[in-house]
């Protein structure tokens, strides 16, 4: 008769020579005679704890581009935004409003220039 084996979360239903194994983490598992252990192993790693892979090297480099090209954008915005306050429209900007005052001063010292205070 088989055995039923629980794993995640279905039960499998196996027949044949069934053996119990201590795993490392204290859980118990069961494998079949003859076939390789259901136990998954600890892949060692090739590389050095240290050592970058290319993958993560294009990670970066990603990164890096994305950062100075939101940086880039958000300074041309506020740029734009600052010019076009300086730059005359026909009556909304700052330049222009700045002209009007200069008008209105050039017209008040031709008037106290006129008069004669003496």
């Amino acid at each position: 008769m088989g055995q039923i084996i629980l794993g995640g979360s279905f039960g499998h239903v196996h027949g044949g020579d069934h053996r119990s194994k201590d795993t490392s983490n204290g859980r118990r598992c069961s494998y079949r005679a003859g076939h390789s252990s259901m136990v998954k192993s600890k892949r060692r790693s090739v590389r050095s704890q240290g050592e970058v892979t290319p993958n993560e090297w294009a990670g970066m480099g990603v990164a890096v581009v994305t950062l100075i090209s939101s940086f880039y954008f958000m300074v041309r915005y506020m740029v734009r935004s600052v010019m076009s306050e300086l730059l005359p429209n026909g009556g909304n900007s700052m330049r222009d409003q700045i002209q009007r005052i200069e008008n209105r001063l050039d017209n008040l010292y031709t008037i106290i220039a006129g008069k004669d205070y003496g």
